[in-house]
């Protein structure tokens, strides 16, 4: 999650996708997919993370209202299956000659 922290805040969420991310962490396609979803799940989980880490040091913060609000609008994914990782967004995407989004 650090690389993907470090990535999205020098260059935005948008411009980073699943492969960067991978690159640059380190960390192989099928351990991500066994613990993220999507490059979505990871930044619902990455702003759950800010949002606790805030809410500890000071819950009426703005800064903890505004990852609140946050979290209330974004849906989890489903959690993936052990056995076969789920798709990349990009990938579906990319198939379907669809603008790839947040990659």
């Amino acid at each position: 999650m650090r690389a993907a922290e470090q990535l999205f805040f020098a260059e935005g969420v948008r411009a980073v996708g699943v492969e960067r991310l991978l690159a640059e962490s380190g960390v192989g396609r099928a351990s991500f997919y066994r613990h993220f979803a999507s490059k979505d799940d990871l930044i619902v989980r990455g702003c759950a993370a800010i949002n606790t880490m805030v809410e500890i040091a000071d819950p009426d913060s703005l800064a903890h209202r505004v990852a609140a609000a946050l979290l209330a609008q974004a849906e989890p994914a489903e959690p993936a299956e052990q056995s076969q990782p789920a798709e990349p967004l990009e990938s579906a995407e990319s198939r379907a000659g669809a603008p790839t989004g947040l990659s």
